[in-house]
């Protein structure tokens, strides 16, 4: 029990410290939310661009050059969020 109390008690003054920042502790908690979710989306994108790749002589080329921009924009704004996210914490 006396554990408990002393966990709460470091808990509310966490979250009164916290309280003051809390703009920027949401803001980077929505960041940190979508760099996760673009990161996962990232090796999607690798798959469809592999089965653009049908076999010798059938490569969908400007499909393929659409989903290559596609992949570079996601890794451009997971990099560009990131280093937002740094610049907030």
């Amino acid at each position: 029990m006396a554990k408990k109390s002393g966990q709460m008690k470091t808990l509310k003054k966490v979250l009164k410290y916290v309280g003051n920042y809390g703009y920027y502790m949401a803001i980077s908690i929505v960041m940190a939310a979508a760099v996760v979710a673009l990161t996962l989306y990232a090796p999607r994108l690798i798959g469809d661009a592999i089965d653009l790749i049908v076999g010798a002589g059938e490569v969908h080329f400007h499909e393929l050059l659409l989903k290559l921009g596609e992949i570079s924009i996601i890794i451009g704004l997971t990099a560009l969020l990131q280093w937002l996210m740094s610049l907030v914490n």
